[in-house]
């Protein structure tokens, strides 16, 4: 990865007591690949809390709130486990949608 395009700072988990998140977003250097964008959503256990009760797919939901509902299409791309944490990958690559947009928008023709 190039760089951290942005960093959110550490929140409490939404529902997840003793658990707390962080999201990094890195932009990547232009490839041939679809993806140009990568979230890193990390949640890390409390020493109070035991990791096996935690719901990690809340990292999903984190990594889907960050990439917005309709523009990006959020695509696991894999986790790194640790006995206290967990960091999850995930690439954002453009909707059908974003994409139809862009074409029609080029296409138009100029006065």
């Amino acid at each position: 990865m190039d760089s951290a395009a942005t960093a959110m700072a550490r929140k409490p988990s939404c529902v997840n007591h003793g658990v707390s998140v962080d999201v990094v977003c890195f932009a990547l250097r232009p490839t041939n690949e679809d993806a140009t964008f990568m979230i890193s959503v990390a949640m890390h256990v409390h020493p109070d809390r035991r990791s096996g009760d935690v719901y990690w797919e809340e990292a999903d939901a984190w990594a889907q709130a960050v990439a917005g509902h309709e523009w990006f299409r959020v695509e696991p791309r894999g986790r790194l486990e640790n006995p206290d944490s967990r960091v999850f990958h995930y690439a954002l690559t453009e909707t059908e949608h974003d994409a139809e947009l862009a074409s029609s928008w080029i296409r138009q023709p100029t006065a």
